[in-house]
């Protein structure tokens, strides 16, 4: 619907299949741009392969059968905590506080009466009844 947009197209199109031309005024960009992506490729790739044997290293340490109490556990630290447990004094303060209070006498009284009996309630049980009276009886002939 455009025109020469057919013209235009065919000649980008012809032009991706082409390398630079030494003679285009970005070529040398382009080809340091190229050096520079193809330098970083294989520090990349050290730095994933380094990663990886670090996860390794770190899951055979977690997996070794090998590994003593102290690699597990920090024991300096338990014990810190187990000492700061030890210090009664402190939560001794709050035991002894003894709060003034009184009983709460009940002030709600319901009275006694009798409530009726629920006849559909009556009537479910009497079906269920026998419901179970009849399957229990096939059962029982065969």
């Amino acid at each position: 619907s455009c025109p020469g947009y057919e013209a235009a197209l065919a000649e980008y199109l012809a032009n991706l299949n082409e390398a630079p031309m030494p003679e285009d005024p970005f070529y040398d960009e382009w080809v340091q741009a190229t050096l520079n992506e193809e330098s970083e490729k294989p520090k990349e790739e050290e730095v994933k392969i380094e990663e990886e044997e670090e996860k390794e290293e770190s899951l055979e340490e977690q997996l070794g059968a090998d590994n003593t109490l102290e690699a597990l556990v920090d024991t300096s630290q338990q014990g810190a905590i187990l000492i700061e447990l030890a210090q009664t004094p402190k939560l001794n303060s709050y035991y002894a506080v003894d709060i003034q209070g009184g009983v709460y006498k009940e002030t709600l009284t319901l009275p006694t009466t009798d409530y009726p009996d629920n006849r559909r309630a009556l009537r479910n049980l009497a079906s269920d009844a026998n419901h179970r009276t009849m399957v229990r009886s096939q059962y029982e002939r065969n």
